[in-house]
């Protein structure tokens, strides 16, 4: 299935497991593995055949948003000032970085 092709028509059906895949962003063995351990999406199981409700995929995936808490927005954040060391960011007037490691030059 394209991706221009998720339209109305596609949420009444069942989907293989590469359409669910390709709507996810993942492989189909990704969710293959999910399925073994318990995870993942609810599915239908059709004899051997494994199809994805569009409806559970969508539900699946709303219930996993993170919405983080201390959300500011980003005309209130301040660059990190030059002169600052940041972690993992070496000063380059001591060459340690954040927590005193002098690293060699």
């Amino acid at each position: 299935m394209k991706r221009d092709d998720w339209g109305a028509d596609v949420i009444g059906r069942l989907l293989l497991p590469k359409e669910a895949a390709a709507f996810l962003k993942c492989k189909p063995e990704t969710l293959r593995a999910w399925r073994k351990r318990g995870l993942g999406p609810a599915y239908t199981k059709i004899g051997r055949l494994v199809r994805y409700g569009f409806a559970d995929l969508l539900n699946w995936a709303r219930i996993r948003r993170v919405e983080p808490a201390n959300q500011i927005p980003l005309e209130n954040v301040e660059p990190p000032h030059p002169s600052r060391p940041t972690l993992g960011r070496k000063n380059e007037h001591t060459n340690q970085d954040a927590e005193g490691y002098r690293g060699e030059s």
